[in-house]
């Protein structure tokens, strides 16, 4: 068949756009570790976010008003420029072989779409090292300058070890405090783990009665909880696991967005090849380190 760069670029562009929307249906019904994240419309090459934890506590009211300045924490996510391609060859389109170009926007749609997760669980990873917004690393047991302790460690991985451990982490983060020493009463209500801790979990927060005593009719505490595993997290270590405050107006984490993914198709140089691929600019961060806990276990 003749070879119509036109037409396969129309085509391919409308069926990505379709596949997009399909990914973004089912990623609003079920958001996974996005749902954790505090999304942001970027307006330029990088977002100022030292706001996140400056919100003064509330005082009782005594003469005139008392406005707290905002504490300035110099923290900011640089958007980055991410992207996905596949070749095709003019031979194969003048050869009929076609079918592998009604997969392409599919696969592209989902890589993009699957990257914003990536970004996610690479923060949670990478987090007992990188900075948040007070300058020191995201999870962290110091004492100063922060005031709250949200890298514990766990007791074991077996179902009694780890609702005690998840019971530590709910507790410890009720009684992180404010900048005044109040009590933020905080719920943690995701659980990420590795997939070789998903089991374990899911059996203790999905189950209808009490998991570790199994006792029917006792009262599951934990049946509110989500449970996010990903297998990125057996890579790094397969024993540690997090909780995340997911239904707080600012979140544990941040993905900001410059641009959406847009589709490209582009000829190589002096040859038969074309790249047809996908880009998108924005980038993660750190939200609030209160609204996290991470649970090692060595």
């Amino acid at each position: 068949m003749a070879f119509n760069p036109t037409v396969l670029e129309k085509g391919l562009y409308a069926r990505f756009a379709q596949e997009m929307m399909r990914f973004q249906a089912a990623r609003d019904q079920a958001p996974g570790i996005l749902g954790a994240a505090m999304p942001i419309q970027s307006t330029g090459a990088y977002e100022k976010l030292g706001w996140v934890g400056a919100m003064p506590a509330v005082q009782q009211w005594l003469g005139t008003r008392n406005a707290t300045q905002f504490k300035d924490y110099d923290y900011t996510i640089k958007n980055l420029d991410w992207q996905t391609a596949v070749p095709i060859n003019e031979n194969d389109l003048d050869d009929d072989q076609t079918g592998a170009l009604q997969m392409f926007p599919q696969q592209l749609a989902q890589r993009i779409m699957m990257h914003p997760q990536i970004l996610m669980i690479n923060l949670l990873i990478n987090g007992d090292s990188a900075l948040a917004y007070d300058g020191v690393a995201f999870f962290s047991d110091v004492s100063a300058p922060r005031t709250i302790d949200n890298l514990l460690a766990g007791t074991g991985t077996t179902l009694a070890q780890l609702e005690t451990d998840l019971n530590s982490a709910l507790v410890a983060m009720a009684k992180f405090a404010d900048d005044q020493g109040e009590p933020l009463n905080i719920n943690g209500s995701m659980i990420v783990c590795p997939k070789a801790l998903e089991r374990q979990f899911r059996r203790l927060v999905q189950s209808q009665f009490d998991a570790s005593a199994s006792i029917q009719g006792v009262y599951n505490p934990y049946s509110d909880i989500q449970v996010v595993a990903s297998p990125k997290l057996d890579a790094d270590d397969a024993n540690d696991w997090y909780l995340l405050a997911a239904n707080e107006p600012i979140k544990p984490l941040v993905f900001q967005l410059r641009k959406a993914a847009e589709p490209t198709m582009e000829k190589t140089n002096h040859s038969k090849e074309w790249v047809f691929g996908a880009d998108y600019r924005g980038n993660g961060g750190y939200g609030l380190p209160h609204l996290a806990v991470k649970t090692v276990n060595s």
